[in-house]
């Protein structure tokens, strides 16, 4: 690797390498505190999600800047980081799902799921589209639960990444999942259309969640 000097470490502007976002010390802590993949949570249904991180430390650190502070080169950094740690993306058809109204997301930093699309889609080769949109709203539904998100589903649509090749089922994939609202309503609609979902992953999961907190539900 070349360093660059005159060109800081997004977290603590150190002089980075060429191609990270991170020097050398926080690359370092970044490994060590990923070293190991979370245990799966397996929702009610049957749905089993896969998260890549901890919701804790410095990863946890780095996803606020980049989700909050529209940090697309962190952003970008830990889409690829995850991107190994999913196996199940690789021979699926992966949707994300996408408020239709993104402008609290933009407000808020960056719409950390179009990144994720966009970035998934350059890792794996395989285009993405809009899939399932219907008219946007600018309704947030973020509270509501199981039965209200299952009702207003047609707020929500998917960026699609297209796999080349045949395969067994839909991958549900999201950047943060606290309830697991919007997880378990995309679920429901899409089997509903007749859809088998093979599984779920995120970037991170969050099981204790408290709505209003700095995982961005706020109202």
């Amino acid at each position: 690797m070349i360093r660059i000097m005159g060109l800081g470490c997004r977290m603590c502007d150190r002089p980075r390498f060429r191609f990270f976002p991170l020097c050398a010390l926080c690359l370092d802590r970044f490994d060590r505190e990923t070293s190991g993949v979370p245990e799966p949570r397996i929702f009610e249904g049957g749905l089993v999600l896969r998260p890549a991180f901890r919701y804790e430390g410095f990863p946890r650190a780095l996803f606020l800047k980049a989700k909050f502070l529209g940090d697309r080169a962190l952003a970008d950094f830990l889409i690829s980081a995850a991107f190994p740690r999913f196996p199940c993306l690789f021979h699926a058809r992966v949707l994300i799902p996408v408020p239709t109204d993104r402008e609290r997301l933009i407000r808020r930093g960056i719409s950390l799921p179009d990144r994720m699309a966009y970035r998934y889609s350059r890792l794996s080769g395989c285009s993405w589209t809009p899939e399932g949109a219907l008219p946007a709203t600018s309704l947030e539904i973020k509270f509501l639960d199981r039965k209200g998100r299952s009702a207003r589903r047609e707020r929500w649509s998917a960026m699609a990444i297209r796999k080349p090749i045949p395969n067994d089922g839909l991958v549900l994939l999201d950047d943060l999942a606290t309830t697991g609202q919007t997880l378990i309503s995309f679920h429901d609609f899409w089997t509903s259309k007749g859809y088998g979902i093979s599984g779920s992953a995120t970037l991170f999961d969050v099981p204790s969640f408290v709505p209003g907190s700095e995982t961005g539900a706020d109202p």
